[in-house]
């Protein structure tokens, strides 16, 4: 899963340990890995800390590697938004490509992050041209399409369009309420076709779970709304907290289906 001792590191937010590293010598920029390399493994868990050692250190802010392209893509998927904040203080591109969403301003909008959304956008993030499907529509939702409409997308709800509208739209299959990137122009890849068709994601790795993958589900982190790949849960990442009793699921034909615990 790692592929240095300063991206295991980085990815338990252990600031001394990242220190005595980076003294030693160790080099923040070394690709590979899960997470690509250590700013992106640090931007897992909401610290500054570590986030800010590493970039103080020379880590290449806009460095491509990974599921999520950036850090600062990670970041937003996540909603850490005190990270977010460092990574565009020290001169993170919004408009950076790549990566399973696309951009960080996908990423942030598809998971309903919209403060961090309005963030990016202030920072100069570009959204026009671009036709978003919303597939489900919840609070946190409607402020990020409404964001984005002011900012000069087009949304289309239900798969028509609706430009301007609020209504409500029912959940599609078992896959969480989010907006799918439709059409964005010149970044189209397999990674964002394979996110657009998965049924659910990964909150700890945000790889794509597809139909007839096993996971793992948590009741409590994210408000009942947390859910980790067989992958993560084995490497010791099951969710915010490793005492929480988590269920075992699969996805079958777009369902989610409880598992015994054995």
């Amino acid at each position: 899963m790692y592929h240095t001792a300063l991206q295991s590191a980085a990815r338990g937010a252990h600031v001394s340990v990242i220190k005595r590293l980076i003294a030693a010598g160790s080099d923040v920029n070394v690709q590979g890995g899960k997470y690509g390399n250590a700013l992106q493994s640090a931007r897992m868990v909401d610290d500054c800390k570590a986030v800010q050692l590493l970039l103080d250190a020379g880590a290449h802010i806009d460095a491509r590697s990974g599921m999520y392209g950036t850090a600062l893509q990670a970041a937003c998927a996540q909603g850490f938004e005190e990270v977010v904040q460092a990574l565009l203080n020290a001169g993170a591109d919004v408009n950076m490509k790549g990566g399973v969403h696309g951009n960080a301003v996908v990423a942030a909008a598809a998971n309903g992050h919209s403060r961090i959304l309005k963030r990016l956008l202030d920072k100069g993030a570009d959204v026009r041209g671009w036709r978003l499907s919303v597939e489900a529509s919840s609070t946190s939702h409607k402020q990020a399409i409404q964001l984005l409409l002011e900012a000069g997308a087009e949304v289309s709800l239900d798969g028509g369009s609706n430009k301007g509208s609020d209504g409500e739209v029912g959940q599609m299959g078992s896959r969480k309420p989010g907006i799918i990137v439709e059409y964005f122009e010149g970044i189209e890849d397999d990674a964002v076709r394979q996110a657009a068709s998965a049924v659910k994601f990964c909150d700890e790795c945000g790889m794509p779970i597809p139909d007839g993958a096993k996971y793992y589900h948590c009741r409590i982190c994210l408000d009942d709304d947390w859910d980790s790949c067989e992958s993560c849960v084995k490497a010791g990442f099951p969710c915010r907290d490793v005492k929480h009793r988590l269920s075992k699921r699969q996805i079958r034909n777009g369902l989610v289906v409880e598992l015994d615990d054995n």
